[in-house]
């Protein structure tokens, strides 16, 4: 109440003053209203989150502030900390660790602890403003440049096990990864050695590849579906639905349908196991003013809106319109796409 009793005191609130006041609240709202906006949508919240942020904390801060002359608002120093909260623990995260830091600085204000701030060296404070800036600038790249960062999680390892999980390349992790050969091969064999991979002499054919066979050779139906047996005895049961499915439209014998069937039954069983075992709930992680840019099915847009960071896989499946299976295997391309991740 600091800042408000001084203003009193000093007879800025009267009526001489209202012009001055008001004019001044517009250009403080112009400037601040795009900044709130566009920091939520990087901290990974909504743009109306943004806008109730900064018209609860300008007032909180306008009102119980410790001087008049303090100048409050959107600072985009936060956004490299709190998209990394936002992305990990959703939007409940977000609010808890708002409340906490609020208390500590509270606890902070109380021990008259604000002194300790110039025993901070400015470049310290320099270097720090600019750091943030430089995770700012960098992490706009993939949008301005169309580039598709590498998937997984945020250290290495995450993203290497996510391109080896994809069966991608040697070449294709170097490039993704900005990896020399040698320091791969030395991770991979890391991983070797912790048993986090392993070397399948045995590997079944790669599914891409067959699917470009098949159309090339114009296969036949009995052909497509021998591949797609194939992949359900090698246990990959998710291009087997794929190559059976194909099968089916072209031959809809009673052969073809059974096949089509062991293949969910199997492709269904490997998606729960994968996605409903432990009731793991999704986050999402993209900002949802982001998903309205994205080119989604009616289906995916329904999926997504409905991650609260709450409600597990299994809760959100049993009120969607979808088929068990169609649902999983839509929650497992949002996670193959990096859109979603779970906790």
């Amino acid at each position: 109440m600091i800042a408000f009793l001084e203003a009193q005191r000093a007879g800025l609130l009267g009526r001489a003053h209202f012009a001055r006041n008001a004019v001044a609240g517009v250009v403080v709202g112009i400037v601040a209203m795009p900044l709130a906006m566009a920091f939520a949508i990087a901290s990974g919240a909504t743009p109306a989150q943004g806008l109730y942020t900064a018209i609860v904390a300008g007032l909180a801060t306008s009102l119980l502030g410790g001087t008049r002359v303090q100048i409050s608002g959107p600072t985009g120093a936060f956004i490299a900390v709190l998209a990394g909260i936002t992305a990990q623990y959703g939007i409940a995260g977000l609010q808890l660790a708002t409340l906490m830091a609020g208390v500590i600085l509270l606890v902070m204000g109380l021990a008259r602890l604000g002194s300790v701030i110039k025993f901070i060296p400015n470049p310290v404070i320099t270097g720090f403003t600019a750091g943030i800036a430089v995770v700012i600038w960098v992490g706009q790249w993939k949008d301005f440049f169309g580039l598709h960062p590498a998937p997984g999680g945020s250290h290495f390892h995450e993203k290497l096990l996510a391109l080896i999980k994809d069966r991608a390349r040697i070449d294709d992790m170097i490039l993704t990864l900005h990896a020399n050969d040698f320091f791969l091969y030395q991770r991979l064999y890391a991983l070797y050695r912790l048993d986090a991979v392993r070397v399948d002499k045995n590997a079944p054919p790669d599914a891409e590849k067959a699917s470009e066979a098949i159309v090339g050779e114009e296969q036949s139906a009995e052909q497509i579906a021998a591949h797609a047996q194939q992949f359900l005895d090698a246990g990959n049961p998710r291009d087997a639905e794929t190559l059976a499915r194909h099968a089916y439209e072209l031959s809809p014998t009673p052969e073809n349908r059974d096949l089509v069937g062991r293949c969910e039954k199997a492709l269904g069983a490997r998606l729960r196991e994968n996605l409903m075992a432990g009731q793991r709930v999704p986050s999402l992680l993209v900002a949802p003013a982001m998903l309205k840019t994205m080119q989604l099915s009616a289906p995916e847009k329904y999926l997504l809106s409905r991650i609260d960071g709450k409600r597990d896989i299994g809760a959100i499946i049993s009120v969607s319109p979808l088929r068990e299976l169609e649902a999983l295997k839509l929650f497992q391309h949002f996670l193959d796409g990096g859109l979603v991740a779970m906790r």
